[in-house]
């Protein structure tokens, strides 16, 4: 059966994000449990929270956290369906979707060789198995599609995504004001009108927001850029020195990778400079820059791995640039350029080949494991204390869960030491710094030891209050 050319790359974008759908399944990421138990208890009827009856906001995402929650809602009469089995199919679909408005905009840009190798080069990049559950390829995919539809000229259309961009994760508006500043600049005019669509569909939420929570902003924006300049964390750029130690692979391999993409640029601006001088490229690398410098130097929040998942994009974009320039100076024949896709598919499907066979996080497993105990033999009303917080949180049913790195709660190390919750988890043997006290005397004639958990690599102890 032939496969019609027109349709060839939608067929392409579903065998790569299936592959990486099913590939990556086994990496659950602890953030991404906050955001499924928030949804959970929405879809609970118990409010948007993460315990019953506090209220705080510990999601960057309001959008990615309601879309969870009633996609849940709608299918789990069906068997075997979980929330975070939903996360991953959402996460699969927006996959789909940013592959498709990245082709479409290097179709647009008439990069057509290119287009094809946005979604191999991007699916391929290791720093996506760092984003899986989280909201990122929703932000990403919101934001790819308000570009697609900035460079279409539908300006209504921009601005509805963009404002969906915003509630999909907050700092998404950086790349909202970009454009509307590029656009401003070139144009030498401003629309009102879509505008107001954009502040009419996010009002609601910051309403909300303010009565509900009495904030307008995530309670963990504000921990996270506590938790940088706390020290527990080091000294200096954290944020910049995590860069290439985020890619899984290690350092090396990341430097590698940045690199190559980022020299995509300089070959193609030397072979034409009409590759990087154009709409799409220039407010991608305005945007990539701009968010990269505000986190190191101004926000500098500890490395969380997830947050380098941005920038796959600059390096994707980077390779794309590249190909396509040398394709078109070197009037390659259409029969090399697909044994170069082959090639680069191959390749592509290391890390996730890789990742399919290896166990679940030992973090997974640990926390799991964790809440599994304690669900045997805590009482029920018995507060828990941690610093990892959304799997046992999901899994945890006796009992509120506190962060004592104050994300998710009011708490903090301090106010843990003070409160005295029924339990506290600590890494064993080295707790990190911020755990300290618990090898304290003080902290000795409160606690004691009741079980050591295992979990791959990792050991976690559980101390019960005796007094």
């Amino acid at each position: 059966m032939r496969i019609d050319q027109k349709h060839f790359p939608k067929l392409l974008f579903t065998i790569l994000c299936l592959i990486i759908l099913t590939s990556y399944w086994k990496v659950q990421q602890d953030d991404a449990y906050i955001f499924y138990s928030y949804a959970s208890n929405i879809e609970g009827g118990n409010g948007y929270v993460f315990n019953n009856g506090e209220k705080i906001n510990a999601t960057t995402s309001p959008l990615y956290t309601l879309l969870v929650s009633f996609t849940y809602h709608n299918v789990k009469w069906m068997s075997n369906v979980t929330v975070p089995l939903v996360a991953h199919l959402i996460g699969f679909v927006c996959l789909w979707l940013l592959c498709y408005f990245g082709y479409k905009i290097f179709e647009h840009l008439n990069f057509k060789n290119g287009a094809l190798l946005f979604p191999i080069i991007f699916l391929a990049n290791p720093l996506l198995r760092n984003a899986v559950g989280m909201e990122i390829f929703l932000t990403l995919m919101l934001i790819m599609a308000s570009l697609f539809a900035y460079l279409k000229n539908k300006m209504y259309l921009f601005w509805l995504v963009g404002a969906l961009a915003v509630l999909a994760r907050f700092d998404s508006i950086l790349f909202i004001l970009i454009v509307f500043i590029y656009d401003l600049i070139t144009t030498k005019k401003i629309n009102y009108k879509p505008i107001i669509i954009f502040v009419v569909l996010l009002l609601p939420w910051f309403i909300y927001s303010y009565f509900y929570f009495g904030e307008l902003l995530p309670r963990s924006i504000y921990a996270k850029i506590q938790q940088g300049a706390s020290g527990y964390w080091g000294d200096g750029s954290l944020f910049f020195s995590h860069f290439f130690s985020s890619f899984p692979g290690g350092a090396a391999l990341g430097l590698i990778i940045t690199i190559l993409g980022l020299a995509g640029f300089v070959i193609a601006s030397i072979i034409d400079k009409k590759y990087i001088l154009n709409k799409a490229t220039l407010i991608i690398i305005i945007w990539q820059v701009l968010l990269f410098l505000i986190y190191g130097l101004i926000l500098n929040p500890p490395g969380y791995q997830w947050y380098y998942t941005f920038y796959s994009i600059i390096i994707t974009w980077g390779f794309v640039l590249a190909f396509e320039a040398v394709v078109i100076k070197l009037n390659i024949q259409k029969t090399l350029v697909y044994a170069a896709y082959l090639v680069i598919f191959i390749l592509a499907m290391v890390l996730p080949y890789k990742t399919f066979f290896k166990p679940y996080s030992s973090k997974y497993i640990l926390y799991k494991s964790a809440s599994e105990w304690l669900n045997l033999n805590a009482e029920f009303g018995s507060n828990v204390a941690a610093d990892e917080v959304g799997i046992l949180r999901f899994f945890y049913q006796k009992g509120k869960v506190h962060d004592v790195l104050g994300l998710t709660s009011n708490y903090s190390n301090n106010e843990a030491k003070e409160q005295k919750p029924a339990y506290m988890l600590v890494d064993y043997p080295n707790p990190p710094e911020y755990l300290k006290f618990t090898k304290e005397g003080d902290f000795k004639n409160y606690y004691a030891s009741r079980t050591i958990i295992r979990g791959g690599n990792q050991k976690l102890i559980i101390y019960e209050k005796i007094k």
